[in-house]
């Protein structure tokens, strides 16, 4: 159930935070400036979230280490490092500089690791690979292609989108 939660809760504080802002626009803007809002419950909801999501789904990376397939330890290995970090990003905002670019850039890279040895769980058990491949290909698309606060924002809700279905494939298969 983590893995349908989270999504909706972070799309819930993300939406609150940036209309409490008021001043936070999708496409020109980071998620992470939601982050120092100079509004303090924006700020708070925003990097709160970070907190509370990344903690759901590093639950849900200690799930996925139980799977069957011995690619599933990896998984879910590199799924709970990516949640750490995104825990990171609530606790060192974007006006700390590096150590928030750093920890930002890690959270991407590891969740990125994740989706892409999933699809190879999925592939060997005919498990609905196309949608791990549609989130990776979106992915590279997205870098290569439009600026970072075009992608940001575009590559979070598609891993909230692929975290939700993990979560329908895992209850399916139940």
């Amino acid at each position: 159930m983590l893995c349908l939660t989270a999504p909706i809760v972070f799309s819930v504080l993300w939406v609150l935070s940036a209309t409490i802002d008021g001043d936070w626009t999708f496409g020109e803007d980071s998620l992470s400036r939601m982050g120092i809002s100079e509004n303090r419950i924006a700020a708070a909801l925003f990097n709160g979230g970070c907190v509370f999501v990344g903690a759901m789904g590093f639950i849900v990376g200690i799930g996925i280490m139980s799977g069957k397939d011995p690619l599933s330890k990896p998984e879910g290995i590199a799924y709970s490092a990516g949640m750490v970090f995104l825990m990171l990003v609530g606790v060192f905002p974007m006006d700390l500089g590096t150590i928030h670019n750093t920890v930002a850039t890690t959270f991407g890279v590891f969740v990125f690791i994740a989706i892409l040895l999933a699809s190879a769980v999925d592939y060997r058990n005919r498990d609905h690979p196309e949608i791990d491949v549609i989130v990776l290909a979106f992915t590279v698309i997205m870098l290569a292609t439009q600026r970072f606060e075009v992608w940001e924002p575009l590559l979070v809700i598609a891993t909230m989108v692929w975290t939700a279905v993990l979560g329908l494939k895992m209850r399916l298969s139940a």
